[in-house]
């Protein structure tokens, strides 16, 4: 349970970190994992768990954590957040989870659970753009889409200002400029990857700042670290996306 506290503390902290300030300092990490780590040892040597559950939750944890960086689906912090998750929380505590886990890997849960929750950020998306055009507004207004991009879009994408885009982190471009028969047309750009250098995309935006007078096509970010910390905080019921497909299914396993 101590692990458990200690895992809740650092992701609260690195959450709160990276959504005000799209950082999260290095030394929660120097600090967070070989404390974490040296719990779990303690436990192992103690009987708490098999050590061979902390070898395989730090080996499955560092493996997806460099997967899902090498994707460009996690940022460095998401990615070293998830490994921190699998050296500090390595098996469930006595009398957990409340609902059964097939794979009771608490670090894989959290990170399972953090996956079903992101998705309530896509359907805020498209509720918003719903409400713009039911207001007579157009948000894909000089962006060359098909319908299927559009589609598309009024999940991940809502029309800022420029200068809202180039203020923070707190957008990722959703459009990009390219050149066609000598004129710049604005298309749209679905995967902006998390370790982007969105600085130097937004900067040829800015170099024509004049098409981009009515606004501009962004994706609204709410870092995965944030989500993690959430579905870490659920965990003491399991997996709940492996239930809500257990449910969903009508499977018995």
């Amino acid at each position: 349970m101590l692990g458990y506290a200690l895992a809740l503390a650092v992701l609260a902290y690195a959450s709160y970190s990276d959504v005000k300030t799209r950082e999260v300092s290095d030394l929660v990490w120097l600090i967070g994992c070989p404390a974490g780590l040296a719990l779990s040892l303690f436990e192992a040597l103690t009987g708490g768990f098999p050590a061979t559950a902390l070898l395989l939750s730090a080996c499955l944890s560092a493996c997806l954590a460099a997967l899902l960086f090498r994707l460009g689906l996690f940022g460095g912090a998401d990615a070293l957040a998830l490994l921190f998750l699998g050296l500090t929380i390595p098996a469930y505590p006595e009398g957990l989870p409340l609902l059964e886990d097939p794979l009771p890997l608490p670090f894989l849960a959290a990170l399972c659970n953090a996956a079903l929750l992101s998705l309530a950020w896509p359907l805020a998306v498209f509720a918003l753009n719903v409400a713009d055009v039911l207001r007579g507004r157009n948000p894909f207004r000089d962006v060359e889409v098909d319908f299927w991009e559009m589609v598309a879009l009024m999940f991940t994408a809502r029309r800022v200002s420029l200068e809202t885009l180039t203020s923070g982190l707190h957008y990722f471009p959703a459009e990009k400029l390219v050149e066609n028969n000598g004129r710049l047309v604005r298309i749209p750009a679905y995967f902006v990857k998390a370790e982007a250098d969105v600085a130097a995309i937004t900067k040829r935006m800015v170099e024509h700042r004049e098409l981009y007078a009515e606004g501009v096509l962004a994706s609204p970010t709410l870092p995965m670290i944030a989500f993690l910390a959430a579905g870490l905080a659920l965990t003491p019921f399991g997996n709940i996306t492996f239930q809500a497909v257990r449910l969903l299914a009508g499977l018995n396993f």
